[in-house]
């Protein structure tokens, strides 16, 4: 036990034998520190969820009439094909070495193919008709004369309702010393017709729509905050010497 302790307890004694004895002992106030809890708030802050409207744009399909041309042939009817003849004159010589063997004038007949064709459309138009005739020898006789494939068009205009005859004459083909087949194709006219047309176009459409948005929100809640106190207690004066 060290020295401090041992005075303080002598000290002691030494106050209750006087207290005991009837004399009244001095006393003083001494401070002392306590630690103690109080309570309080404090701010914070929250994220809050809140619902908002927002606004936004759609490309959105609808459907539109469109209109536009479509260029289509032209209408007609083919009433008769048939073929004729044509001819035309000419000198015809046949000379070996020196000595001429003909010289005459001779008449050549050679084909002409024909088509009747209508204007059955209510506008007037372009028609043309291509021919294609192959010709054969048949005569094998001096000169010899080959056959052969011959092409040939013919174009006419037409109003409608009105019919026409497209021909076209084949003057390489001797009919004297040739057969020949022949065929044909029509290329019609073309006109402008106004349709309209049912197509998907977009456009933006402003649409609205809930969505779930976040704040900041000022809050308060109570909290325990640790505090020091300061209180006094009496003691006998003798007794505050060793404080």
């Amino acid at each position: 036990m060290n020295a401090k302790k041992k005075a303080i307890i002598v000290t002691c004694i030494v106050v209750v034998v006087l207290v005991t004895a009837g004399f009244t002992v001095p006393v003083v106030a001494v401070p002392y520190e306590v630690t103690t809890e109080i309570q309080g708030t404090e701010t914070y802050t929250e994220k809050e969820p809140y619902e908002n409207t927002e606004t936004y744009i759609v490309n959105e399909p609808y459907q539109a009439t469109q209109s536009y041309n479509e260029q289509v042939p032209l209408n007609y009817q083919e009433i008769q094909k048939y073929d004729t003849k044509g001819f035309y004159s000419k000198r015809s010589m046949i000379i070996i070495g020196d000595v001429v063997f003909q010289d005459k004038i001779v008449t050549i007949y050679y084909p002409i193919t024909c088509v009747d064709l209508k204007n059955t459309d209510d506008t007037a138009g372009d028609y043309s008709i291509s021919f294609y005739l192959t010709a054969t020898t048949y005569d094998q006789s001096f000169p010899p004369l080959l056959g052969g494939t011959y092409t040939k068009h013919c174009s006419i205009q037409m109003e409608s309702g009105e019919t026409k005859t497209f021909k076209s004459e084949f003057e390489e083909v001797d009919l004297s010393r040739q057969n020949y087949t022949w065929t044909y194709s029509v290329n019609a006219g073309t006109k402008i017709i106004p349709k309209e047309r049912i197509v998907t176009k977009y456009k933006d459409v402003e649409k609205t729509r809930t969505v779930t948005l976040y704040r900041d929100v000022k809050k308060t809640r109570p909290i325990t905050i640790p505090s020091t106190e300061t209180r006094y207690k009496k003691v006998p004066l003798i007794l505050s010497w060793f404080d």
